[in-house]
C-alpha cells in the first residue's frame, strides 16, 4: 500500500518529533540581544539623528578651515618668493629658472 491509502485507513504511524534543547546562552548571545533589542528602539534613531545633525556643520567648517588654510599658503608662498626675489637682488645673483 502506498502512504495515501494508510492515512486513509487510519494506520498512520506516529511520529515524534524531538525539538532539539535551546543551548546555554553565552554572554555573547545575551550581549547581541540586549543589543537587537536597544538599536530597534525609537531613542536609537532619534539619537542616531541628533548625532548627523550636530556632526554635519563640523563637515562645513572643515571643508572652510581647509579653503582658508590653501589660501593663506599661497600668500605666504608669494611672499617667500618675493623675500628670495629681494635676497638674490641684494646678494647680486639673476634669477634662476
Amino acid at each position: 500500500m502506498n502512504r495515501e491509502s494508510d492515512f486513509a485507513a487510519g494506520r498512520a504511524r506516529r511520529r515524534t518529533v524531538r525539538v532539539p534543547r535551546e543551548p546555554r546562552r553565552t554572554p555573547f548571545d545575551r550581549f547581541a540581544e540586549t543589543a537587537s533589542e536597544f538599536v530597534s528602539k525609537g531613542l536609537f534613531f532619534t539619537i542616531c539623528i541628533a548625532v548627523v545633525v550636530i556632526w554635519m556643520p563640523t563637515i562645513a567648517v572643515a571643508a572652510g578651515l581647509a579653503d582658508l588654510m590653501e589660501h593663506e599658503q599661497r600668500a605666504d608662498s608669494r611672499r617667500l618668493q618675493r623675500h628670495i626675489d629681494e635676497l638674490r637682488a641684494a646678494v647680486g645673483l639673476e634669477r634662476q629658472m
